[in-house]
């Protein structure tokens, strides 16, 4: 995803307190590091991913399924934030499938 946001020039900020706990097994076996590094790297993900201006976000956030995990501004890369807003990055990266 890295590469392919600096040839956009995007940077695509993640937000891990949007992502929400939905698997308790998770949650049961693994520390919140474990699983946000599980969640950024983990592969096989089957989830549409998508932008919109936001001006549509409210009308967004009411369809059923949906979640709000970041946004996309200007520049070139990918950035990961805690909930404290602090920056992250996992200590193995996931699959570069454009490499």
């Amino acid at each position: 995803m890295q590469l392919q946001a600096k040839r956009c020039h995007i940077y695509i900020f993640i937000l891990f307190h949007d992502i929400q706990e939905t698997c308790q097994i998770l949650v049961a076996a693994f520390d919140m590091q474990a699983r946000r590094g599980l969640q950024a790297t983990g592969g096989d993900d089957y989830e549409l991913c998508f932008s919109a201006p936001p001006a549509q976000r409210e009308a967004i956030a009411a369809l059923p399924g949906t979640t709000r995990i970041g946004r996309v501004v200007a520049g070139g890369g990918v950035r990961a934030m805690t909930s404290a807003g602090a920056p992250w990055q996992p200590v193995h990266a996931g699959y570069q499938h454009f490499a």
